[in-house]
């Protein structure tokens, strides 16, 4: 079994005890999330695609770790003015493990009486303006 689900923007193919390094997301290391943007999830020979997202399937995941990758240096240069710049970033990941992936339960029908459809006014007729003269 494995889904594929969107988490910040990015989509992932996911199943089980899978590991995945995502970026940074505000959550305490150890603690349970649920992620509710599910794209596809396929069982065997059973797939179901969502348009765009399947409602009805959740995939749960446990943060790891928080931590930084390496060091991307970028190296910027202008050629003959002797202009060179050296910058450094050092993005911030989250570790998870997938946990499960699940039915989320079919949400409860909030049912609503329908309302007698307002009769339709006669428009009023058109008052044709005739063109000023002059006094």
């Amino acid at each position: 079994m494995f889904a594929i689900v969107e988490i910040k923007g990015q989509q992932f193919k996911v199943s089980p005890k899978d590991k995945l390094q995502i970026n940074r997301i505000k959550t305490k290391e150890g603690e349970e999330m649920s992620f509710r943007r599910v794209l596809l999830v396929a069982e065997g020979e059973k797939v179901e695609i969502g348009k765009p997202y399947l409602t009805t399937y959740e995939v749960t995941a446990k943060v790891l770790e928080h931590f930084r990758n390496k060091t991307v240096r970028v190296f910027k240069m202008k050629s003959k003015s002797r202009n060179h710049k050296t910058i450094g970033n050092r993005q911030h990941y989250t570790n998870i493990e997938i946990l499960d992936i699940k039915t989320a339960g079919a949400k409860p029908t909030v049912k609503t009486e329908e309302k007698p459809a307002k009769e339709a006014k006669p428009a009023a007729p058109k008052v044709k303006k005739s063109p000023k003269t002059a006094a």
